[in-house]
């Protein structure tokens, strides 16, 4: 058993992953104990998490239902929260909402999966992420989600931030969000998802990427409820697009399959690039398999 610290000196017993199938752990003054809790609450004097800090802490605890981690005000450790509550089969909300920063890598990675009654995850205070996959497959198999509050989040950056993130969501506000640096920010981030109705991006004026790799690759991917999109702050000096391809068109195959959707809105000085924002490019095809008939790509915000 080796010995991983979390900032502010409490100390994380880390397992052998055949172990951590059957033993949770529970932080008490400091000291971790063996407790399947039914309520998991991190104590008030830690603020961050180094790497790995928190890995596993409560994965496979079924008699989990909520977690409390509002103490945290920011995640630096890469892995730190690395499917810290996987498997957790009637966990219900989580409460991260005094976190305002995130640069560790993979910060947030698999941290929920199939939790499957999982209904919130409240992190309204964040405000900037600085590092890479932070978010992927953080909510894979959480069949119920409703909300996750991201409605603070001002800045991203970083590659594959919200990689797989929510393949089940209802809705998701990031209406706050206005700068997005990285390749693949969003890649596959609502992959297949049934449930999603709307997605608000309002704000979201600055996009750029390495090599001019997309931001929005397979975003909504046959995401079939969903019937509206807008992006009405980018604007054609915001964004470079050269082509219909994954490497030349930030919004490449965005809405694949999408078949619900009947209107798309853009800035008005995006008509500069209407040649690349077409159904082909964005939608995968031109036929109903791919877009709706009724389906309009419109340049009036």
């Amino acid at each position: 058993m080796t010995q991983l610290i979390i900032k502010n000196k409490v100390a994380i017993p880390v397992l052998r992953s055949d172990e951590r199938k059957f033993i949770t752990y529970d932080v008490v003054n400091g000291v971790a104990t063996r407790q399947n809790v039914t309520e998991w609450k991190l104590p008030s004097n830690v603020k961050d998490v180094d790497t790995y800090g928190l890995s596993y802490i409560q994965a496979y605890n079924e008699n989990l239902t909520q977690v409390d981690l509002s103490s945290l005000t920011s995640v630096s450790g890469n892995y730190a929260l690395y499917f810290a509550f996987s498997e957790c089969s009637n966990l219900i909300s989580a409460d991260f909402s005094n976190i305002t920063s995130i640069s560790g890598a993979n910060a947030f990675q698999s941290c929920f999966v199939n939790c499957d009654k999982l209904v919130s995850i409240d992190l309204s205070s964040l405000e900037t992420v600085n590092a890479s996959n932070v978010f992927a497959s953080f909510t894979q198999g959480c069949t119920l989600l409703t909300d996750v509050d991201l409605s603070s989040l001002i800045s991203v950056s970083g590659k594959n931030v919200f990689q797989s993130a929510f393949p089940r969501i209802r809705s998701l506000d990031l209406s706050s969000l206005e700068t997005c640096i990285g390749n693949n920010t969003f890649l596959q981030m609502c992959y297949n998802n049934p449930n999603i109705t709307s997605c608000n991006l309002d704000n979201l004026k600055y996009i750029s990427s390495e090599n001019n790799s997309n931001c929005f690759n397979q975003t909504f991917y046959q995401c079939y409820a969903l019937t509206y999109m807008r992006f009405p702050k980018i604007t054609s000096s915001d964004v470079s697009i050269t082509g219909t391809g994954a490497t030349t068109n930030p919004f490449y195959q965005c809405f694949y399959k999408c078949t619900g959707m009947t209107e798309l809105h853009f800035h008005s000085s995006m008509s500069t690039y209407s040649s690349y924002l077409t159904k082909t490019a964005l939608f995968g095809g031109t036929n109903t398999s791919y877009c709706n008939a009724n389906l309009q790509i419109l340049f009036d915000l």
